[in-house]
């Protein structure tokens, strides 16, 4: 679609999309920084000096400054928040710090007046001779609230009961005191009742603004970068030809709103009549919104169209999925879809004549799952959706879980199935979870269950991943996200580090690396204390020649620095003799496939792809083989829509409850916008304000204006956490499995205390594990299976070459060859003078062939009559003393600069004492001309003030010195 629109759309021509949110912001972090210190980007500097200056001021270190603008950004490549994003565009990075210093000196003007009431109060019983001690229950009295705010760093500190009576009766004197203090105390009272009253009314009105302040100045650094971090995704988008995919339902909806009839969809929709949306509980708003003339011209023409979705699964708002559709279109409420877009009279008009045509259906019965599981299920989320507590955080959960939301049992349903939760206690929860796990699987597979009929499923990531490891640790076969990672591979991971070798010989780290896996993958065996001391001498060592014969002697370091990163991978593989393990063919040749890949697309450079490695590592993996005996273990995201014989959900106790490192953003102008909030630019004659902002979802936020965006937020994260919990317990056809961690914190806010709460296990001792089996299932019933052969092919060998050898590029060619006569000495001439600008003292022989070599300038046969020639030249009595001056003291081919001419480039200039002395090398005959270039590097010196100056020229092939 986006393809033929290509002009109007704004795109190139041939437009590439890209998917990689990292690597694109990663780009444009890396861009934005560069800007920094330059005159033009004077208000990017001041914003990112002034954000490391809060950070490093805040004990935090800066050093992760990009990783923290890099993570803000995603909100750029994410359709939801596009609509704020657009609304901070006016404003400039120094409009943000202005308003930052706004926010600081109203946030301090507060303190400062909160803590003047507070010494007011103070100084009255000062100046009365009273302390704190004469008042009741001193420090913790009425009395004592003063004190905590004066002393303290929280000035919107809730009083206590003792305060407010006090204040109540005006009385703050105990019936114990003495009748002198009793009377003094009394004498005062009216002034400070009157001042515990305009305390209380100053922190009622200034809290929620100062609240507020304090969570946007905790943001405003980012976002003073982020109309500049839009601005370099949108150039290395332009440059790169490649549009990322968020860009698509923006571009689109730019045509949409302003077309009464788009003629993007009026060409489309006489293409496509019919149209079927999928899983349209996690269609975005932007997504619907572009949909929605296509759908509406259909529907005019009397064509039938379809949306299907469940709003309980709807688990990836972090994606943008807006619930809310599918439950307000489902029951025709409309009103509700169109109160956000008031404004916008073509959308609400396509919105009144869809309505006509909405015909909700209900899919209610379960043919997948058994009695007993579909009917533990329609109980636990009938019980959830009831409860007056939950109903409170999710006031909209009766909507979601609505009359239909049960599951029909079919008329010959599946018996036999089994319900069961865990909840363990313990220190070490990894550990308890595996165990559980292990236990489980012993116990499913004993009553005839196979590998393959099992899954485990987790909410995050990483739980997946330590499930997947330690099963396969006991010899289990898995298969998982995680285990079929192509970081997961000993073979891949042994070329990778030694690319990193190859690429950085001092890194110690990937040296070791290389070494240990060579021995596990390669020698198959652990080295021993005599091969450990070889091994830490041989990488301590800085001759890294020493590390390459140690694994293999024929690797040679420069030439693997000549080839491409395919051969480099192709070579090392057949060194090794790694297309020799079946095992790990899988990923080896999804490794090349990567290689050949980033190699054609995106770089040729090894450092590239080690950084592209490093950051991809563990999203790059192989298809799963078909038919493989082996444990799912994936994470509940990707298991919606399969199906499982037994599922056991392990760490079933994630939160219900919003994070404090979750964020969303708020708009700031519903209620009028403060005035702290607006940059004036009278030049310009306009205002700008800041109108939106990302916030944490921070207690805080409930004392502030914002507090139902707040708690809205909280009912969706409520019911997004819940939805996961019913993904997860809906994909068993059998048997089901939750493990609980009972003394998981705050557990009453997770998954885990609604099931405790569920099967009444409240009354339990809270130290106690127990087990819960709600349905007792059944074996499984053996049914023969026939053995499914798939057809296959066999490849005998691998055939690999090293074409480095048959295929040699012309590299710097005009500086060896005589490209008119080809001159064999000629050309060995030049090799030795090229080694030359390299040679600084006889020690630096060795390397500079190796550099020569690495750049494709000589081979390696050749290195060795090359250093034997220099070698000679060197140790010519004439110039010898010249090559043991300290490094320091010696300039190579360094151009001298003179006005109207052009430069000069002595091929070596060595200064001992208040001497100079000029070296040129030279290829050839002797000629005069070779002895006037070089008086002319002599009168230079002169000039610069130099009285003894040398020349001598080195005739290279011939080792003829002559003095000038």
């Amino acid at each position: 679609m986006v393809s033929a629109f290509t002009e109007e759309l704004g795109f190139p021509f041939n437009f590439e999309v890209n998917l990689d949110s990292e690597v694109l912001l990663d780009a444009a972090v890396e861009q934005l920084l560069q800007k920094t210190n330059t005159e033009t980007y004077e208000q990017i500097t001041e914003a990112i000096k002034s954000f490391a200056l809060d950070k490093a001021t805040d004990g935090r270190s800066w050093n992760g400054i990009n990783d923290e603008i890099a993570n803000f950004g995603r909100d750029l490549l994410n359709d939801q928040f596009q609509e704020h994003i657009e609304k901070l565009g006016a404003l400039e990075p120094l409009d943000f710090l202005k308003i930052e210093q706004q926010l600081k000196d109203f946030n301090q003007g507060v303190e400062k007046h909160i803590k003047e009431i507070v010494a007011i109060a103070l100084e009255t019983a000062n100046e009365n001779d009273l302390t704190v001690d004469d008042f009741p229950f001193k420090k913790s009295g009425p009395f004592g609230y003063f004190i905590q705010l004066a002393n303290g760093t929280d000035i919107f500190k809730e009083p206590g009961a003792r305060f407010l009576n006090a204040l109540a009766d005006n009385t703050w004197h105990a019936k114990s005191a003495t009748k002198p203090i009793a009377a003094t105390i009394m004498g005062i009272a009216d002034t400070l009742t009157d001042t515990g009253n305009f305390l209380l009314e100053a922190q009622k009105r200034l809290k929620p603004r100062f609240l507020l302040y304090r969570e946007i100045l905790k943001q405003i650094k980012k976002l003073a970068l982020l109309s500049q971090l839009k601005k370099e995704i949108a150039a290395i988008q332009d440059e790169s030809g490649q549009i990322h995919i968020s860009e698509f339902n923006r571009k689109i909806l730019e045509i949409v709103v302003n077309e009464p009839i788009p003629f993007i969809y009026e060409r489309l929709g006489e293409r496509y009549n019919h149209i079927l949306i999928d899983e349209f509980q996690d269609t975005s708003t932007l997504q619907w919104h572009n949909f929605l003339p296509l759908i509406e011209n259909a529907l005019a023409s009397g064509h039938f169209n379809l949306a299907v979705g469940d709003a309980k699964q709807s688990i990836y708002r972090f994606r943008g999925g807006e619930m809310g559709l599918i439950v307000n279109l489902h029951k025709k409420q409309i009103d509700d879809l169109t109160k956000p877009i008031a404004d916008d009279t073509f959308l609400v008009e396509r919105y009144e004549n869809i309505r006509p045509y909405i015909k909700p259906e209900n899919l209610n019965t379960n043919y997948r799952s058994s009695a007993e599981v579909i009917n533990f299920n329609n109980a636990l989320f009938e019980a959830i959706k009831v409860d007056p507590e939950y109903l409170a955080i999710a006031p909209s959960l009766p909507r979601v879980y609505d009359e239909y939301f049960a599951q029909k049992v079919p008329t010959k349903p599946l018996e036999g199935g089994h319900v069961q939760v865990d909840f363990i206690i313990g220190k070490e929860t990894d550990r308890l979870m595996i165990e559980k796990v292990e236990q489980i699987l012993e116990e499913v597979l004993a009553i005839g269950y196979k590998l393959k009929d099992i899954a485990v499923l987790c909410r995050r990531n990483k739980d997946s991943k330590v499930i997947a490891n330690a099963l396969k640790e006991r010899n289990i076969d898995v298969i998982s996200s995680d285990s079929l990672s192509l970081a997961a591979s000993d073979a891949v991971n042994l070329i990778m580090a030694i690319m990193k070798v190859v690429q950085n010989p001092d890194n110690a780290l990937a040296k070791y690396e290389a070494v240990y896996l060579y021995y596990r993958v390669v020698l198959h065996k652990v080295p021993n204390t005599q091969e450990n001391k070889v091994i830490k001498e041989t990488i301590e060592s800085r001759d890294i020649l020493k590390f390459f014969e140690l694994i293999d002697k024929s690797l040679v370091p420069t030439a693997l620095q000549q080839m491409s990163l395919y051969e480099i991978a192709e070579k090392l593989l057949q060194t090794f003799e790694l297309f020799k393990h079946d095992k790990e063919l899988d990923f080896i040749f999804r490794f090349l496939d990567v290689v050949i890949e980033f190699q054609h697309m995106k770089s040729t450079h090894l450092t590239d792809f080690i950084n592209y490695w490093e950051n991809k590592k563990e999203s790059l993996s192989i298809m799963s083989p078909a038919g493989q005996n082996a444990v799912t273990v994936t994470s509940v995201h990707k298991s919606k829509g399969l199906e499982f014989p037994v599922v056991i959900i392990p760490y079933c106790h994630w939160s219900i409850d919003t994070g404090l490192n979750s964020s969303r953003w708020f708009g700031l102008e519903d209620e009028g916008l403060f005035e702290e909030l607006i940059v004036e630019q009278a030049e310009e004659n306009i205002t700008k304000a800041l109108t939106t902002a990302p916030l944490k979802m921070v207690k805080e936020l409930e004392n502030t204006h914002l507090v139902e965006e707040y708690r809205a937020e909280k009912e969706e994260t409520f019911l997004e956490s819940l939805n996961m919990l019913y993904v997860a317990l809906t994909r068993p056809k059998d048997r089901l499995y939750m493990v609980v961690k009972r003394d998981s914190r705050n557990l009453n806010k997770t998954v885990g205390g609604l099931l405790l709460r569920f099967v009444d296990g409240e009354g339990i001792p809270p130290e106690e594990p127990f087990t819960k089996v709600l349905y007792g299932g059944l074996p499984k019933v053996l049914k023969p299976e026939k053995e499914k052969i798939a057809p296959t092919m066999t490849i005998q060998e691998i055939v690999t070459s090293e074409r480095s050898q048959t295929i040699q590029l012309k590299q710097s060619a005009e500086r060896l060859f005589d490209l008119e006569t080809f001159e064999k000495s000629k050309d060995y001439g030049n090799k030795v003078h090229a080694a030359f600008a390299k040679i600084k003292t006889k020690n630096d022989i060795d390397s500079a062939l190796a550099d020569l070599q690495r750049e494709g300038l000589i081979v390696e046969n050749e290195q060795e009559e090359l250093k034997v020639t220099i070698q000679k030249i060197i140790d010519l009595p004439e110039i010898s003393p010249f090559f043991e001056v300290p490094e320091r003291f010696i300039r190579n081919e360094r151009e001298i600069l003179r006005p109207n001419q052009s430069p000069l480039r002595p091929d070596r200039v060595i200064k001992m004492g208040s001497k100079i002395v000029i070296l040129d090398y030279k290829t050839g005959s002797k000629s005069n001309s070779h002895k006037y270039q070089v008086k002319d590097y002599q009168k230079i010196y002169q000039a610069m003030g130099y009285t003894e100056v040398e020349g001598y020229l080195v005739y290279l092939e011939t080792m003829d010195v002559v003095k000038v």
